[in-house]
C-alpha cells in the first residue's frame, strides 16, 4: 500500500522539521 509509505514519510519529515525548529529556537535564545 503506497499510502502507508507516504504516511510514514510525512511523519518522519514532520519530526525532522520540528527538531530543526527547536534547535533554531535554542540557537536564537543563546
Amino acid at each position: 500500500k503506497p499510502e502507508v509509505g507516504h504516511s510514514i514519510a510525512r511523519k518522519t519529515t514532520g519530526c525532522v522539521y520540528a527538531t530543526t525548529v527547536e534547535e533554531l529556537q535554542h540557537d536564537i535564545i543563546k
